[in-house]
């Protein structure tokens, strides 16, 4: 691609500033406007973060925040055509997940939950400690040595009976049982004989040696599994918090990659689906569970009679949709895109025109720059030309410029800091860095310059970027920054499908746009990794792999206390080049109770909130609605 020139960069961040400006934090007003960018001169070190809040005491509950059953919540999100409980997403589908119940879901109470909730966690990243969990599809659970777990079914669970649908029919709303589960995981992992799964969406995701070894009901409401010790804590978490549970008889006889054959324990049964316009779910009356905290306490779930998602895609039609009333809720963590989060300029109007409504903005996926590593010919096999790289962006003018001041410039190597990641030893305070890793989040370009000479690039080099169209803009004022030390960033824009492609099979030349995603996974140091796009191989962060794997999800205070001993590690050696993180905004009407802005309540769901919260009826008929 033909070099932007530095004028044409600059006034790209002028326009941007104000146009493209990302989401930021809950505000019950607009943001403010963002400032005209300057250009610093002098080296310049960021602002310190906002420390993370600490848990909320629960509130004492009024009359009015008695919740009430009925009402249909209406929201739009991403239409998913084939969606099945074992390939592809799986249940981290926004629009599938509250059909069916993993062993473990996360615990509402340790959440906002609409004021009552002790706060532990934010609600807008994903939720993979035990610490934050709770019984779901298995009453409690037990884990054996290192290397064995056995979940206790819930008694007394039974399948949602869905008169319309035949596969429903066929189950008859019958209890669930260990039998299931022993069926939908040999059916998730591959291991049934009789019904092959190749492409589980397991499999595409766990290293071998987080397959479970052995899978065994011993009796109704009993069902044991082994797997490898040495990663013995991510086959914990994936058989106990990423795979719904399917009847046995649905396997081999119903095609569940039409999500209107799916029969699940969970809060709504799939009701009908009409192509590009909605999917509708009705409420479970079976559903074994009840609100867990607040004034609700002890009261069926869920609230809801009926949930509609629409597929809107049209940016102007969902927010008219939103300023009118016809659906309650607009906006989810972004995942690449994929669901139609709300940009802080869009916020900014929407409350702007419907003072009424209440917003929450939620940090997206630390973007970032991977230069492979796996090649010494390169100039970045030198780490003090990544460190140089690092210097070179005035992340703070790029937070208050690009982003309008709503933003983190510090949330590398962990994507938020949520106080469950503080708490668990995981997120270290920037003020407790070492002096060397508190350098290179500091703008100064003398410094870069002396570390690119000394590396043997007093005049700089060229390299080239590959990324999609929607991120040229983001990329345009780092390629400004770059080359003030002499840095020719060019930009190689590929549409997404191959870009996907190459992302995938790490392909790329040199460099490659990406994000990072939850800490636990440590998929971006992994040797071998699809995640790990620039190709690290660093003894320390292996070994902090091996360690933290022996602990996982088995005693996660000692697993995040490995992940910490290596956050400056990480951050010396410049792995990745993370830039500044924007925010999405949820957006949602008052009427809608008990909510908070969460999106992702789950381990793997983004609207695992749903079951939860209510509709204020009479608050929406007063309102005109």
């Amino acid at each position: 691609m033909k070099r932007r020139s530095i004028w044409l960069v600059v006034s790209c961040l002028l326009v941007l500033s104000m146009v493209l400006a990302a989401c930021g934090p809950a505000a019950p007003a607009p943001p403010t406007t963002p400032t005209t960018p300057t250009t610093p001169t002098t080296p310049t070190t960021p602002t310190t973060p906002t420390t993370p809040t600490t848990p909320t005491t629960p509130t004492t509950p009024t009359t009015s925040d008695v919740p009430n059953h009925g009402g249909t919540f209406t929201l739009v999100l991403p239409e998913q055509l084939r969606m099945h409980p074992f390939v592809g997403r799986g249940r981290s589908s926004t629009m599938t997940s509250h059909i069916g119940d993993p062993m473990m879901d996360a615990d509402w109470s340790k959440g906002k939950a609409g004021g009552y909730g002790t706060g532990e966690v934010e609600g807008v990243t994903i939720i993979v400690s035990p610490l934050h969990m709770t019984g779901a599809f298995a009453e409690s659970w037990e884990l054996i040595g290192n290397d064995t777990v056995i979940y206790h079914i819930r008694k007394g669970m039974h399948w949602g009976l869905n008169p319309d649908s035949a596969a429903s029919r066929l189950v008859g709303g019958r209890e669930a049982d260990a039998y299931d589960a022993e069926a939908s995981y040999l059916w998730a992992y591959n291991m049934d004989p009789d019904n092959p799964l190749p492409n589980a969406y397991a499999l595409n995701r766990l290293t071998p040696e987080e397959w479970p070894t052995s899978i065994k009901a011993t009796d109704k409401y009993t069902i044991e599994l082994k797997g490898n010790p040495a990663a013995f804590g991510g086959m914990f978490k994936w058989t106990a918090q990423s795979q719904d549970m399917i009847p046995r008889e649905l396997i081999g006889k119903y095609d569940l990659g039409d999500f209107m054959n799916w029969v699940g324990t969970g809060a709504f049964m799939p009701k009908d689906y009409v192509p590009t316009s909605s999917a509708t779910f009705v409420r479970n009356p079976n559903y074994w569970q009840t609100d867990p905290v607040g004034p609700g306490k002890g009261q069926q779930l869920p609230y809801f009679d009926s949930i509609k998602t629409l597929f809107i895609t049209d940016r102007s039609t969902r927010m008219a949709a939103l300023r009118t009333g016809k659906i309650d809720h607009l906006g989810d963590r972004s995942s690449r895109g994929a669901s139609p989060g709300l940009t802080r300029e869009d916020a900014m109007s929407l409350v702007q025109s419907n003072p009424a409504l209440k917003s929450n903005g939620a940090p997206e996926r630390i973007p970032m720059i991977a230069f492979r590593l796996d090649k010494p010919e390169l100039p970045w096999h030198d780490v003090r030309v990544r460190q140089a790289m690092w210097l070179a962006l005035d992340r703070q003018a790029i937070v208050n410029d690009f982003f309008g001041g709503e933003g983190d410039w510090y949330q590398y190597p962990i994507d938020t800091p949520d106080p469950m990641w503080k708490s668990l030893g995981a997120f270290i305070p920037f003020e407790e860095l070492p002096p060397s890793a508190q350098e290179l989040f500091q703008y100064n370009t003398d410094k870069a310059k002396q570390l690119l000479a000394e590396a043997g690039y007093p005049n700089g080099f060229s390299a080239e970027l590959i990324l999609e169209a929607e991120n040229v803009d983001y990329a345009s004022i780092v390629q400004f920054y770059l080359a003030k030390i002499g840095v020719d960033l060019q930009l190689a824009v590929k549409e997404r499908g191959v870009f996907n492609s190459i992302s995938i099979a790490r392909s790329h030349p040199e460099a490659i746009w990406t994000a990072m995603a939850a800490p636990y996974s440590q998929h971006e140091w992994r040797v071998g990794h699809q995640s790990n796009v620039a190709y690290v191989d660093d003894p320390l962060m292996t070994n902090m792999i091996a360690e933290f794997a022996k602990y996982f999800m088995i005693d996660d205070e000692k697993a995040y206390a490995e992940f910490g001993k290596i956050f400056a590690h990480a951050i010396e050696q410049a792995f990745y080049l993370p830039l500044p993180q924007g925010r999405v905004y949820t957006v949602w009407w008052p009427w809608v109770k008990g909510y908070s802005g969460e999106s992702m309540f789950g381990a793997t769901s983004q609207f695992g909130f749903m079951k939860y919260i209510w509709m204020d009826q009479e608050m929406k008929k007063a309102m005109g609605y």
